[in-house]
């Protein structure tokens, strides 16, 4: 197993002695497993630095012994952790497990930007591949889902890896039995409940019994299927740009219905529909169905003059004239991933176009907005609007003014004031709306150790990540 795990991480990582790597263990087997191969590594293949990163979901009674143990081998190890704790104490309309996969990966980026890491490593294997690949056919998806877990992706500007997808359960299980490495097991993971458990107990050992190269065959197909589907995109890369224009302040982008519908067969709108979805309009995570591509392909030939359309929770369709608008809909605050937590200096993207720094001294981001802040007022939080938001505001009889009142005055559309980053100190007293307006309890702080908060929008295009 060590001798093509290092030929794994030779393809999938460059320069790792000079780099910061985040590794993501849960403390099950399989990531442990990973957290030793790791630290085996030849000092030619070995990060500069290595961060293992666990999440507390709390959901079950031994996740705070799993925690302990993770904690106490990474001490025994020599290894830096950070953990986080997952406070889940409403209802969320995707499901609690994409819930706790969002707080996980929104975790995740935080320390990476925060250490400036430049891969994340997770431990999914070959089964988790056989399991996904199978789960995507039966519930129906796209060829990108049908083609399973990539081996390295992007992820916010640094690269997620995943070195194990080669390997079995039962070669890993086996190689912390002969290693004797710590784990916990998880007895969720053995209930049928849950498909991907059904997968995994009933249906693939059955598949099995057909064949025993059953994932050797899956990893095939999938490397298959990211071949072809790389080729394709590269294709539609190129030719995108002669349909489609790209409004990144607004988040849309526009197609020109009446050269689409002119210029394109059936078969290459199809790919290209879905190549627009999934690589601008969507995340990894989500799925655009064949009755809604079906929806748009109506839009896209309907010769209506103007009219609008939900596609989804999060994306509307505009027909204005000879082209088709699509947009993105402004995401609620209570949304996970729109809600930052500042406690120490460091660098953060909020968005695929905008970031914000933390420092002491002088900003790396130049031409951006900023603010002084006391230090004693971490940790900040950096998050959208919510009813009754004040801030308070000098010269006036009324002292503070409702944050919706100052979008009124200053004449922001209700789209744009959605996507406005408020910034408020531990008391959850708002200190400013960035990129707008400084509370004025601001101007009148003493010479205290101070923090300077950046916010700058920068130009990046929403395919270019």
């Amino acid at each position: 197993m060590e001798h093509l795990f290092r030929r794994k991480i030779q393809e999938l990582t460059d320069d790792l002695p000079n780099k910061c790597v985040v590794l993501a263990v849960s403390g099950g087997v399989d990531s442990m497993v990973l957290l030793e191969e790791w630290l085996q590594l030849p000092k030619e293949l070995q990060a500069k630095k290595t961060i293992v990163c666990h999440v507390n979901h709390q959901l079950r009674q031994e996740s705070d012994q799993e925690e302990a143990m993770v904690i106490a081998e990474c001490q025994r190890l020599g290894v830096p952790v950070r953990i986080a704790k997952w406070q889940h104490h409403r209802e969320f309309p995707g499901g609690l497990e994409a819930a706790a996969r969002a707080f996980r990966y929104q975790f995740f980026r935080e320390v990476m930007a925060e250490v400036d890491a430049s891969y994340l490593v997770t431990a999914h294997h070959a089964d988790d591949q056989v399991e996904t690949m199978l789960m995507k056919l039966i519930r129906g998806s796209s060829l990108e889902g049908v083609a399973g877990i990539k081996p390295s992706r992007d992820f916010f500007g640094s690269t997620l890896i995943r070195p194990l997808l080669s390997f079995s359960k039962k070669t890993i299980r086996q190689k912390a039995l002969e290693q004797q490495i710590t784990f916990c097991e998880d007895d969720s993971n053995f209930t049928t409940d849950y498909q991907r458990n059904r997968m995994r107990w009933q249906i693939i050992p059955q598949l099995e019994q057909e064949n025993q190269q059953l994932r050797r065959h899956f990893a095939e197909v999938s490397e298959q299927l990211f071949d072809v589907l790389t080729v394709e995109k590269e294709f539609l890369a190129q030719i995108i740009h002669q349909y489609v224009q790209f409004d990144h302040q607004e988040e849309e982008l526009i197609i020109d219905t009446v050269k689409w519908c002119q210029e394109l067969s059936p078969s290459l709108e199809n790919r290209l529909l879905e190549y627009i979805f999934y690589t601008y309009l969507i995340t990894l995570d989500e799925t655009i169905s064949r009755k809604q591509l079906a929806y748009v392909k109506r839009f896209l030939h309907v010769p209506t003059a103007q009219v609008d359309w939900h596609l989804s929770k999060d994306l509307t369709l505009k027909k204005c004239y000879h082209s088709l608008i699509i947009r993105k809909k402004v995401v609620v605050s209570q949304n996970v991933m729109e809600e930052f937590i500042i406690r120490e200096i460091g660098t953060i993207p909020l968005s695929k176009t905008e970031v914000i720094e933390i420092t002491t001294g002088e900003t790396h981001l130049m031409d951006s907005w900023q603010v002084e802040v006391p230090k004693d007022c971490l940790p900040l939080t950096i998050r959208h609007r919510q009813p009754g938001d004040k801030i308070q505001i000098a010269n006036t009889p009324v002292k503070h003014q409702k944050i919706n009142r100052f979008f009124i005055n200053q004449k922001i559309s209700t789209d744009q004031r959605d996507k406005i980053w408020i910034l408020s100190d531990k008391n959850e007293q708002i200190l400013a709306i960035l990129d707008y307006r400084k509370a004025s309890i601001l101007f009148n702080q003493s010479e205290t150790d101070k923090i300077t908060v950046s916010y700058k929008k920068v130009n990046r295009g929403v395919g270019n990540d």
